[in-house]
């Protein structure tokens, strides 16, 4: 029989990647150690990009999906759970 893998997806709505400065983003603070773990010692800020480890996938995104405006979380949301772009239908 398969492996079965098991996937946590961690969304925290209002956090982007920010700059690698602790002094403006409490991500790029050393205090995480088993986020850090996951992205085998890379802090999740702008200038990392998209990773890959064994454990984890960091996927920096477009807010705003490609529609003028503010970003909306319940859109944003919307289009993780389903794949489809609910800022673009609305």
């Amino acid at each position: 029989m398969a492996e079965r893998k098991r996937v946590i997806v961690l969304f925290l709505d209002g956090v982007g990647l920010g700059p690698d400065d602790p002094f403006v983003n409490p991500l790029a603070v050393d205090a995480y150690p088993a986020l850090r773990e996951l992205l085998e010692g890379h802090r999740p800020v702008a200038d990392t990009g998209r990773l890959s480890t064994a454990a984890a996938e960091l996927v920096p995104t477009d807010a705003n999906l490609g529609v003028a405006g503010r970003p909306q979380s319940a859109t944003g949301q919307a289009a993780i759970v389903t794949g489809i772009n609910a800022a673009q239908r609305l």
